[in-house]
Parts: structure tokens; sequence; C-alpha cells
């Protein structure tokens, strides 16, 4: 039951996920200089809401694995640590997130014009790649068929 209700849950996110990867295309075709205030403050809420969508996933295959997730300051970092620790994502994929977390953390603490147009770029850019490559292991770890 528990892994139905994962299932479920995954496939909902992924359509999120994928409505946000839309709108971060439209921002990749601009370069990090045609960048104002309103195209950042929209670039950096995608990419939060794109990692956002990613720690949902990873807080449900936690809890489908049985595993609760702690309250406090770094929960956010923990269910990443966990997630790699438990296998549930590798190594590799765990580097590539940290820039994710790292960014959601000064977004969602900071002013978004204070964001450096390219270095958000360097986001935008590989969060395709990025959520290929997590899709990939989250379906290969639990077994669930591509979509």
């Amino acid at each position: 039951m528990i892994e139905q209700e994962f299932r479920k849950y995954y496939e909902a996110e992924i359509e999120n996920l994928n409505k946000v990867l839309n709108e971060i295309k439209k921002i990749r075709e601009f370069k990090p200089k045609e960048l104002d205030n309103i195209k950042i403050a929209a670039s950096g809420t995608f990419l939060h809401n794109f990692y956002n969508g990613i720690e949902n996933v990873l807080k449900r295959a936690l809890l489908a694995k049985g595993i609760k997730i702690k309250n406090g300051a770094s929960w956010h970092k923990e269910v990443l640590i966990q997630a790699k620790n438990l296998n549930i994502i590798t190594e590799e994929l765990h580097m590539k997130l940290l820039p994710y977390l790292t960014f959601r953390h000064y977004f969602v603490h900071g002013y978004s014009f204070k964001l450096v147009p390219s270095e958000v770029m360097v986001l935008l850019k590989d969060a395709e790649a990025t959520f290929c490559e997590f899709r990939g292991v989250i379906e290969k770890t639990f077994n669930l068929t591509k979509y």
C-alpha cells in the first residue's frame, strides 16, 4: 500500500516538475545580462520550485521506506543526506543536487535582486539533465516504469 501511495505521489510530483521545467526552458533562452530583476526573481522562483519538487519526492521516498524525517533547522540537508545514505539516490546525483539545495536556502533567506545572473543560469542550464537523472534513479530504486 505504501508503495502504491508513493507511486501516485511520484506521478503527481513529476507532472508538476515537468511544468516547472517548461518555464525554466523559456528563461534559459535569455543571456545572463538580459535577466533584469523580474526575470531573475522568476528564475529564482522556478529553481526553488524545482528543488522543492525533488525534495518532496525524496521526503516521500524516505517515508515509504519507513524513515522518519527529523525536525530542526537542517532538515532539508538531512533529507538529501539520508536519501544518499539509504541508496535512494546515488552519490553522483547527491553532488548534483547540493547546489540546488544551497540555492534554495539562499533564495528563501535572501533577496532576489542579490542573485547573480550567471550563477543562476548555470543551475537553469543543468536543471533538465539533473531532473532526467533524478527520475532515472528514483524509478530504478522504486522499480517504477518510465512515464
